[in-house]
């Protein structure tokens, strides 16, 4: 019977979160939304609605205003780490189980910033390995575990908890490290894998040099946010991506150009 209950109450938990993150991709799409339209774009009541609106715009991923919804950072091509933490947490998940499946004991790992590499790191908390990352977060997730955790330092970026620029690309430019994740905030179709900023290109393509092994890490969603700066090509020399499975024309049709250019595609079972 408390088996049974302890269930009810991870599936409830789990449809609200789902729920949820509908609601942030339909404002981060839209921009702007009315509550009414929200009302008659997700499955369920009015008052739940009307509570899930309540509850992200108390944790700051919304604004609320007269009856309407808004993305608080509408002019950014990147939401801050926090909104993007929630929005398709599920399949970060386990597209980060899938990763953690490839970090053996002893390894020296890099991690890039960003919430699907921050999933990983938490997949791999309890490793005997060293993290090598810019990511603030990352560095506080591992604070507690007996991961030992070296931070490349630079130039503090406030919106993505993330340290980048000259100092940083030096420092990854001197090590070299067993395997490397690097997030992707968007596929260019038929092409390869972007960025929003001029430093993550710089900083990322010195992440895959720095790595013997190198895995491309990213949601389906990116395959509709492709981002001006193209950090790695499907041709160039990485290992391969890890993302969650799909039954979206485009993913399909992207994936397998990605493999017929040598990519190892690992995908959860996630759809």
């Amino acid at each position: 019977m408390l088996l049974n209950t302890i269930c009810k109450r991870g599936d409830l938990e789990i449809n609200i979160r789902k729920r949820q993150e509908k609601i942030l991709e339909f404002i981060q799409e839209k921009g702007e939304l009315s509550v009414n339209e929200l009302i008659d774009l997700i499955p369920a009541s009015p008052a739940t609605i009307r509570r899930d609106i309540s509850f992200l715009s108390e944790k700051g991923l919304i604004i609320r205003s007269h009856g309407y919804v808004h993305n608080p950072d509408k002019d950014s091509p990147v939401l801050p780490l926090k909104t993007r933490t929630i929005l398709a947490s599920h399949k970060k998940e386990q597209i980060a189980k899938k990763a953690s499946e490839l970090v053996k004991s002893g390894m020296t790992v890099v991690l890039d910033s960003g919430s699907t590499c921050l999933a990983i790191a938490l997949a791999i908390k309890d490793k005997d390995i060293t993290v090598v990352t810019n990511s603030i977060e990352i560095c506080s997730a591992l604070a507690l575990s007996d991961i030992k955790v070296i931070c490349t330092g630079g130039i503090m970026e406030n919106k993505h908890l993330c340290f980048l620029g000259k100092d940083a690309d030096i420092f990854i430019e001197n090590i070299e490290v067993d395997i490397g994740f690097i997030g992707a905030t968007g596929v260019r179709v038929n092409s390869g894998f972007t960025t929003s900023s001029p430093l993550q290109y710089d900083f990322k393509k010195r992440l895959i040099q720095a790595s013997r092994k190198q895995y491309i890490v990213f949601d389906s969603s990116k395959f509709y946010s492709a981002n001006i700066y193209m950090f790695a090509n499907y041709s160039d020399e990485i290992t391969g991506v890890i993302t969650n499975n799909s039954t979206d024309e485009t993913a399909i049709v992207q994936l397998d150009l990605m493999r017929d250019n040598g990519l190892d595609i690992i995908l959860s079972n996630d759809l």
